[in-house]
């Protein structure tokens, strides 16, 4: 259990390095620097909204697609100043 939290905030902290720029990312782009899978990615930084994960404000916005068998892709922006960083160990 204790090894799977360790590994959880590693994933959390990988994403967070990637994000905490305040500039827009897609997932595809994250999960390349991460060396983690999108749907993981993903999850990260839905958690960076919850209170227990810092609360910080993040933004979707639609795009183009990436791929062409795609209906559409999406860009996420966290704002790192919106939260609160002791929340992550930072």
């Amino acid at each position: 259990m204790k090894r799977q939290i360790k590994m959880n905030r590693r994933r959390l902290l990988m994403v967070w390095a990637v994000m905490s720029d305040g500039l827009w990312h897609n997932l595809e782009e994250v999960a390349h620097f991460t060396g983690y899978g999108e749907t993981s990615v993903s999850s990260q930084i839905r958690d960076f909204r919850k209170k227990q994960f810092g609360g910080f404000q993040v933004v979707k916005r639609k795009i183009p697609p990436i791929h062409p068998n795609e209906s559409h892709s999406f860009e996420y922006r966290l704002d790192p100043r919106s939260g609160d960083h002791a929340k992550l160990e930072i």
